[in-house]
């Protein structure tokens, strides 16, 4: 388990495959050869907002490194995919795969109340208890999730968009140099998913 520094300076990149469709038997990526993905968009789930959607040049309630943060993002995924030997298509065209990105930010708040124990007096005094000891914490993590959905079998999978490979890329905002490493967190959710290809 890396160590809370570490996670400061390189962003955890958690990778997924549905193994009923990617085995040593066969890889449904390789009946695959379009996608879709929405260059100028990325969904945005936040308790502190009612936008759903991220977009380049506008206030964004989380710290996300850059105005053009949606097209970095969505062009180097586009072309991870693109040099795995599949096509970038138009939804009305039919594609075989959807790809979708979402920003989750998620703000967590917690209070434990504790307890330290009874008193029991000294020199005649009365005893009692201590407390109760109140301590606020609160943390807030921005994950990046790429999910990658399966369009063709639609109908194979009970009517179905069956969610085939995901990753999980974070915390966005606590890295020294957020630019440098998201794109370094993609290029490594590839990395470590060679299954991800036509071949």
């Amino acid at each position: 388990e890396p160590e809370v520094a570490e996670l400061v300076k390189h962003m955890v990149v958690q990778t997924s495959y549905d193994v009923e469709e990617i085995n040593e038997e066969a890889n449904v990526f390789n009946d695959f050869s379009t996608f879709v993905l929405r260059l100028d968009t990325i969904g945005f789930i936040t308790p502190f907002s009612t936008d759903t959607l991220l977009l380049d040049d506008t206030n964004h309630t989380t710290k996300l490194p850059t105005v053009d943060f949606v097209s970095e993002v969505t062009h180097q995924i586009n072309d991870r995919i693109e040099e795995r030997g599949f096509e970038r298509v138009l939804e009305s065209e039919d594609p075989d795969f959807g790809v979708k990105v979402v920003i989750l930010e998620q703000f967590s708040f917690f209070q434990p109340v504790s307890y330290p124990g009874y008193y029991s007096g000294y020199y005649g005094y009365y005893g009692g208890y201590y407390g109760p000891v109140v301590n606020t914490y609160s943390s807030n993590f921005v994950t990046m999730v790429i999910e990658v959905v399966d369009i063709k079998n639609y109908q194979a999978n009970n009517f179905r968009y069956k969610v085939i490979w995901s990753s999980y890329i974070g915390d966005l905002i606590t890295s020294a140099d957020r630019n440098t490493k998201i794109q370094e967190a993609i290029e490594q959710a590839f990395i470590q998913s060679p299954y991800f290809s036509q071949n």
